[in-house]
Formats: structure tokens, sequence, C-alpha cells
């Protein structure tokens, strides 16, 4: 499992900065492709060399690495889970030849399938979280503050009319 989350660890270095490149480059191409069927002739759009510079350009080093914690729930999450359960459905398979440890090929692949696919689903939330978790976060940090808003000036109203104050609504 130390060695998968390794495995995790050591992807997310090159798999974030290519995520946010793979991001620009789908929007630029969507911004093409709309101004291409709204009349504007045709468009080019920027190379993936051209959105890189700029995007090192803009952000910085650092700025390349926004979304690391997302994409480490993710890809460590997937790591910890996938190779730990290939190795053990891979011993306990058939075997090559007699007294050998080496799995066949087919054997191999199955459990390669079984247990990406295993990982994939698990992680599947931890995906979506790292898209959605910052406007859910705001929005339930909005909801429950305004859940105590409402409870505070409920019971202030609640609580005057008994002193012989007005209730205005």
């Amino acid at each position: 499992m130390l060695a998968g989350a390794g495995a995790g660890f050591c992807q997310i270095i090159i798999t974030t900065p290519m995520e946010l490149l793979k991001i620009q480059l789908q929007d630029a191409g969507r911004t093409a492709a709309k101004e291409v069927v709204s009349g504007g002739g045709v468009v080019v759009a920027p190379k993936a060399s051209t959105i890189a510079l700029n995007l090192l350009r803009t952000k910085g080093i650092v700025g390349l690495y926004k979304g690391t914690a997302a994409t480490m729930l993710r890809d460590v999450g997937f790591s910890v889970i996938y190779f730990p359960l290939f190795a053990r459905m891979n011993a306990m398979g058939p075997k090559k030849y007699p007294g050998s440890e080496e799995a066949p090929f087919w054997y191999s692949f199955i459990c390669g399938l079984s247990a990406g696919a295993f990982g994939a689903v698990a992680v599947t939330p931890a995906d979506g979280m790292g898209h959605c978790f910052p406007c859910a976060f705001w929005l339930f940090v909005n909801f429950f503050l305004l859940l105590q808003l409402l409870k505070r000036v409920s019971s202030f109203y609640i609580a005057q009319p008994a002193r012989g104050n007005i209730l205005v609504f």
C-alpha cells in the first residue's frame, strides 16, 4: 500500500499541470469553435506550447499545481487500491507453468482490468469532489450561516412578544 501511495504521489507531480493544460486547451478549442459558428471565419486555436507558456507566465510554477489536493486524493487513493489488489489477485491465479511464480498474460490482463475498475469506482467520488468541493463547501457554509441567522432572529422575535413588544414581519 505504501508503494502504491508513493507511486500516486510521484504521478501527481506530472499529472496536475497536465490536467490544468488540458482544461485550458479544451477551453481554447471551445472558444475557437464558437467564433467559427458565430461567423468569425477561420479561427485558429492556439497551440499547446503557447498555452503552456502563457500559463507559466501568468500563474508561475506554483500556479500550475492549483488543485493538487483533489488530484492527490484521486490518484493516490487509486494507486493505494490498485497495486495491492492487482498483486493479490495475480498471485492467487494460475501460473504460466508448474513451479512458476509468473501468471499468464491473459490472467494478469484480467487482474489489471478488474483492479483498475474497482479502484476507479472507489475514487470516483473524490474526482467529483475535486471539481465540486469548493462550490459545495461555500454553499454549505452559506446555508449553515443562514440557518444560524434564522435561529437567532426567530428566537429574538419569539422572546420579544413576552415583554410586550410588537412583532414585525
